[in-house]
């Protein structure tokens, strides 16, 4: 997410004529015609699709409301930050580790996953322990998201 209020050069407690001012000011600002090089004319290009989305969010009071709680929550840096390649290979090379791991503990482990997964199979009780169990986690995940 982008801090619109950025992109607008106004202040969050910004009233909705300041709002709607700043954008059309900024809009005509960054008119392509208003540049003569090719790279000028696409920052101006993207510059203008930035404009439009914080407007469209910033000009809706239950957007504006929803994106402010996010804004107070995160104290104003509501940037989204992109994984670095440093990251990526740490994550790739954490994975490979988990997936090395989970592979020596199956090998160790197979004869009692297999006792396990007979017993699972043969109980109505521990099939329906395990069934709340999962819709349990599957719901937890769901709210945790909508939370977000």
């Amino acid at each position: 997410m982008k801090n619109y209020y950025d992109i607008l050069e106004i202040h969050p407690d910004s009233s909705i004529d300041v709002i709607e001012a700043a954008y059309k000011s900024l809009y005509r600002h960054y008119n392509p015609a208003n540049f003569s090089e090719p790279e000028e004319v696409l920052q101006a290009k993207i510059m203008r699709n930035q404009l439009d989305e914080a407007y469209k969010i910033l000009s809706n009071p239950s957007r504006k409301a929803r994106y402010d709680i996010y804004y107070k929550k995160t104290d104003g840096n509501v940037e989204t930050r992109r994984l670095g390649i440093e990251s990526t290979l740490v994550l790739i090379a954490l994975v490979i580790i988990i997936v090395a791991m989970a592979e020596l503990a199956a090998g160790s482990l197979f004869k009692y996953f297999i006792k396990l997964t007979v017993l699972i199979s043969s109980s109505p009780v521990l099939k329906t322990i395990l069934a709340i169990i999962l819709i349990a986690i599957i719901i937890h995940a769901v709210h945790k998201r909508i939370g977000k």
